[in-house]
């Protein structure tokens, strides 16, 4: 099995034996409108995805960090966190 592995020069390699300890983890949350075609789904989760993509690099990665995610509608959809591990 290939995985990524940041402790051994941040590329794919074999699956480490053992777990890697996470220091963090990264938490996203969203909410879908049940009521929205497949297609308009995608299209909405990848626009909220490249958006903090982009934008996480103005955050702290630290325990705590987080924001409320907008639909292009500019409506609350969900929030993302970081949270110890």
């Amino acid at each position: 099995m290939k995985c990524w592995n940041p402790r051994v020069g941040g590329g794919i390699g074999p699956a480490p034996s053992a777990p890697v300890e996470a220091v963090v983890k990264f938490l996203l949350e969203v909410d879908v409108d049940d009521t929205a075609s497949a297609e308009d789904t995608t299209r909405e989760l990848g626009r909220i995805l490249r958006y903090w993509a982009g934008n996480l690099r103005y955050y702290g990665m630290e325990p705590g960090a987080g924001e409320t995610v907008l639909d292009s509608a500019h409506r609350e959809v969900g929030r993302w966190t970081i949270t110890g591990a």
